[in-house]
């Protein structure tokens, strides 16, 4: 069975080593601008953890792998693909069938296409499409990233033009080296 979702309380017992929980917020289970299921549809879930609101940009192989991974550690994951055909396949069958076929994905996770909502609610930001598609990616969610969120590159190569690590073009289109 799956354990329900819960948050980290600071208590004299995490002073002496020892970590203590208490159940979450209903508020942090059912995330309704999120469209996950109440209930907090975890499959495998550390007895000590923070929920972090999570977008994963780019459904190929490798994006859904990593947004599967955080759903299944109990992030709030949304992962963000082009192709809305795609999206309502997520949704309606749990699976990505073009790139992970027969893999059933974690209930938690939610498909979308809207890239500027999701990096607005997001702290945490992995970017996992391909390098040609890197520095576009970058601009057009620009103006709706968060100041705090954290942006974790995916992709590898090199861009070709000045030729820069994935991370130098996040320096340079985002104004911080986060």
């Amino acid at each position: 069975g799956r354990r329900p979702l819960r948050f980290c309380k600071s208590r004299p017992a995490a002073a002496a080593g020892r970590r203590t929980c208490a159940p979450p917020p209903a508020a942090a289970i059912i995330a309704p601008s999120w469209g996950l299921p109440s209930g907090g549809p975890i499959r495998n879930f550390p007895e000590v953890c923070v929920a972090h609101r999570t977008v994963v940009i780019g459904g190929g192989s490798f994006g859904t792998a990593i947004a599967n991974i955080l759903a299944d550690n109990g992030h709030l994951v949304r992962l963000c693909l082009r192709d809305a055909n795609a999206v309502a396949e997520i949704r309606d069958t749990g699976i990505n069938s073009r790139y992970l076929p027969g893999f059933r994905l974690n209930p938690a996770l939610v498909p979308t296409t809207d890239l500027p909502g999701s990096v607005a609610d997001s702290e945490l930001v992995f970017i996992a499409v391909p390098s040609r598609a890197f520095r576009d990616v970058l601009r057009d969610m620009r103006p709706a990233l968060r100041a705090d969120a954290l942006l974790v590159s995916c992709t590898k190569g090199i861009w070709a033009d000045g030729f820069l690590l994935m991370s130098q073009l996040v320096a340079q289109e985002t104004g911080s080296d986060r």
